[in-house]
Formats: structure tokens, sequence, C-alpha cells
């Protein structure tokens, strides 16, 4: 595979004459756009790893989110899914099933619709029947894991980023998909690269022959195996 990439790098490392080429190199990544990740990565962008594995989730912040690599503190301030709202969400819905109306959580959500005439989570209620149907369509997830098990959790994948340690941390899409997962005790889940902290790249950079792409390519399936155990 032509990585379109590597123009770009070899303009970076001839520009900065005396500079380390990984320096250069991972400079000029820094403006690869996050919608470009698959074509960067190729395969290794969709990876299974035990849900386990995702040490938090995280958020980037609206510059961040636009880039595949990522600078900043990000990856320090992964919150345990099981401290999430939605894992909680999860947590009921495996527990009661269809008769998710009898639980306090639902009680307690309904009654603040009432209260406040919406609930926003990642999409705004109304009413108790957008409540009662988002609740339905996050069942449905639970149930189809719970008949489907591996089939179903390696056919959409979460969004994670991989922080500057190695660790996946969940960062885009799939919150209940992992939840569930965790709930569930399935594994492996699929999972879709989004971003890579820049610290990540500039120790791939450092280690190895090859291509800052070749060793790139290498740090990350590492890391994706060492998340699958």
């Amino acid at each position: 595979m032509k990585w379109w990439g590597e123009a770009i790098l070899g303009k970076a490392a001839a520009a900065a004459g005396k500079l380390p080429i990984d320096v250069a190199a991972c400079a000029a990544l820094t403006y690869v756009p996050r919608s470009a990740a698959e074509s960067v990565l190729g395969e290794q962008a969709v990876q299974k790893v035990a849900p386990t594995a995702i040490a938090g989730e995280v958020r980037l912040g609206r510059a961040g989110k636009r880039w595949l690599i990522a600078e900043g503190d990000w990856d320090l301030n992964a919150k345990p899914p099981q401290q999430t709202r939605t894992y909680q969400l999860m947590q009921m819905l495996v527990r009661y099933g269809p008769e998710f109306r009898r639980s306090e959580l639902y009680q307690q959500m309904a009654e603040r619709l009432s209260r406040r005439g919406l609930i926003k989570t990642n999409i705004t209620m109304f009413s108790v029947t957008d409540l009662d149907a988002y609740m339905q369509s996050r069942l449905k997830l639970v149930e189809r894991l719970q008949e489907e098990g591996v089939r179903a959790a390696v056919s959409d994948p979460v969004g994670v980023a991989i922080g500057r340690d190695g660790r996946f941390v969940r960062c885009g899409d799939g919150r209940h998909r992992l939840s569930a997962a965790l709930l569930l005790g399935v594994e492996p889940i699929s999972v879709r690269i989004e971003h890579l902290h820049t610290e990540f790249v500039a120790s791939a950079a450092r280690n190895g022959r090859g291509t800052l792409h070749s060793k790139l390519l290498r740090h990350i399936q590492a890391a994706a195996t060492a998340a699958a155990v």
C-alpha cells in the first residue's frame, strides 16, 4: 500500500535539517486528519482486544478530535468504564431486561424528564415515549450480545485511541457496546483506532528499522497484542 503521508514526512525531514527524523516525522503526522486514519493505518486500524484492556474513557477536546495524532494529557485522565453513567444504565438493563421500568434508575430518569421537560444523553428525549424507545434500543444491544456473543461484539467496532504508554482508551462511538461486553463477559470486541498520542508515535519512531509508517504499524500491533490478553 502506498502511504500518502510518506511524501509529507519526506518534505518535513528535509526541511528539518539537523532535527532527528522522528521529530520531523511526528510533526508532519500531527496534521493527518482523523478521517484518514484507515488510509494511514490500513488493516491495523481495526483490532480485536479484550474489553477489560480498554483502560477508560477520555475526551480529546474539539481540536484534538480533528487529528489522527493528538498531544496533551488526555490519556492520563481516563475514566474507568465502570464509573460512567453508561455502564450504570447497561448494568440496569442486564439486570432487569424488559422490566426496566421497575428499576430505580429508570424511575429517576422519568422523574427528571417530568421535572425538566427533557433529558440529554447522546440524544435528547422530550417524553416518556422517547425514554422508553431509548431504553428499548439499548436493551436490543444487550439481547444481541447475549444471543450472538463474540459475533456481535466484533461486527461493530468501538472507537478508541492509543495513549502514550500503548494503552487503549475509548474516545469515539461504542460506549454502550463496551459496557455491555464488560457486563456480559463477551470477548474479544473489535475496536477502530481513531487517535494516537504524540508520544506513542515518537516511541515507535525511535525503535526498530524502516520507515516511520512501518515502525508505527508494528508498534500498534504490539499494543493490540498486549490488549488481546
